[in-house]
C-alpha cells in the first residue's frame, strides 16, 4: 500500500538547523522511494507542513520533485501552530491508508528503507493502531547519551511491546486510526504520553519497533531550555491526567509534601535514567566509559528538570506555553500545494 511521510518545519521555526530540515527531508524522499510492500498501489507521498516564515522549504519540495517519483505536497499553515495540530492536519490532508511521522530535526540512522520497512512490518503483522520506532539524540558524547536516557529511555529499556508513550518524531499509523484519535491538549508543547494512553483503555495500543533499523538520531536541542521544558511537562501532564505517577507526586499544595513529591520523582526518574543508558547501547555504540559518565551525568540534569518542575509547582501553568494559534483559528485548506505549483 502507499504511505505518506510527514515533516515540519516547526522545530526550525524553534531553532533547528536549517541544513538538519534538508537532511531529514531528502531521508524522507529516499525512504519513500525505496518502501513498497509488493502492492500496487501507486506512489509514495511526502507532505512538508510548513509552519515557519521561511520560503526555503517551499522552494525546496519544488526543487526535489524533479528528482524522484514520490509525489511531493508543501502545506503552509499559521505561524505559532502548535506541534500537535501539525501531527492532526498531517493525518487529515495525507490520502494514503498510512502514515509516518519525521520530524523535521530526525533522521534515520541507517538505510532509510530499512526504517520504514522495521516499522511496517510490525504494523502489518500485528494489526496495531499505530508502530513507534526509537529515538535518540546524534554523537555519543556523555551529555547527548544521557539526555537520550532522560528524554526517550521508556523505549530504551521498555520489555513491553505495548507502549504507554511512543515518540511522536518517529512513529507510523493506519491513517483512519489517527484521525480517529486526534492528539490536541492545551498546556503541553506534545501530547504523545496522553495520546499513548487513548489507545490503551481501547484494548489496542501503539507497539513498539525494537529493530535497530527503526532508531532515528535527533538533533540535540539547546541543553538549558530543554531541561527546563522537560521539567514543566513533568507537572503539565499531571494537569491534565491526574492518574499519571507525575501527578500523584505534585498533586500537593503544602511545601513540605511538594518536596517529598519531588524527591520521589527524582528518585525514580534517576533509576530509569540509568536503567535507559545500559539499555540504549542496543541501539548506539558507544564505551562503557560514555556510559559511566552519562551515568554520572544524570543528577546534575535532573536538578534543572526540577527547576522547571518548580517553576510549574508555585506559578502554574506557563503562557509562553500555550498554542498561539487554536483550533478555531486554524483553516485546513481544501489541498496541498504540489511541488512546482505557486
Amino acid at each position: 500500500m502507499a504511505i505518506t511521510i510527514i515533516t515540519e518545519t516547526y522545530n526550525h521555526l524553534e531553532g533547528q538547523s536549517w541544513p538538519r530540515f534538508e537532511h531529514a527531508v531528502s531521508s524522507a524522499i529516499s525512504a519513500a522511494e525505496g518502501f513498497n510492500d509488493g502492492l500496487d498501489h501507486g506512489p509514495n507521498h511526502l507532505l512538508v507542513i510548513d509552519a515557519s516564515a521561511d520560503m526555503r522549504a517551499q522552494t525546496l519540495v519544488s526543487n526535489s520533485q524533479a528528482a524522484t517519483t514520490v509525489k511531493l505536497h508543501h502545506l503552509r499553515v499559521p505561524v505559532g501552530t502548535s506541534y500537535d495540530q501539525i501531527k492532526d492536519i498531517g493525518a487529515l490532508e495525507a490520502t494514503t491508508p498510512v502514515i509516518v511521522y519525521l520530524d523535521g530535526d530526525c533522521a534515520p540512522v541507517g538505510d532509510p528503507k530499512a526504517w520504514l520497512e522495521a516499522m511496517f512490518n510490525v504494523l502489518s503483522s500485528t494489526g496495531a493502531p499505530g508502530v513507534s520506532g526509537t529515538t535518540a539524540y546524534e554523537g555519543t558524547s556523555s551529555t547527548s547519551i544521557a539526555c537520550s536516557a532522560m528524554d526517550f529511555g521508556f523505549l530504551h529499556y521498555h520489555d513491553d511491546a505495548a507502549l504507554t508513550s511512543y515518540t511522536s518524531n518517529n512513529v507510523m499509523f493506519i491513517r483512519a486510526a489517527r484521525i480517529e484519535y486526534p492528539t490536541e491538549i492545551d498546556g503541553l508543547r506534545c501530547s504523545c504520553y496522553l495520546h499513548a494512553q487513548q489507545f490503551l483503555r481501547k484494548g489496542t495500543p501503539i507497539l513498539h519497533a525494537r529493530s535497530p533499523d527503526a532508531l532515528v538520531l535527533h538533533e540535540l536541542p539547546p541543553l538549558w531550555d530543554e531541561r527546563f521544558r522537560r521539567g514543566y511537562d513533568a507537572v503539565a501532564v499531571g494537569w491534565e491526567d491526574p492518574d499519571v505517577f507525575e501527578a500523584r507526586c505534585f498533586n500537593a499544595n503544602r511545601l513540605i509534601a511538594a518536596t517529598a513529591g519531588l524527591a520521589r520523582y527524582m528518585v525514580s526518574a534517576l533509576r530509569l535514567d540509568a536503567r535507559s543508558v545500559i539499555a540504549l547501547r542496543r541501539y548506539q555504540k558507544f564505551s562503557r566509559r560514555k556510559a559511566a559518565g552519562a551515568i554520572t551525568l544524570l543528577p546534575i540534569l535532573r536538578v534543572i528538570d526540577a527547576l522547571g518542575i518548580w517553576r510549574a509547582l508555585l506559578l502554574g501553568p506557563d503562557p509562553r506555553r500555550r498554542h498561539l494559534v487554536s483550533s478555531d483559528q486554524l483553516t485546513i485548506p481544501a489541498t496541498t500545494t504540489l511541488a512546482g505549483e505557486n
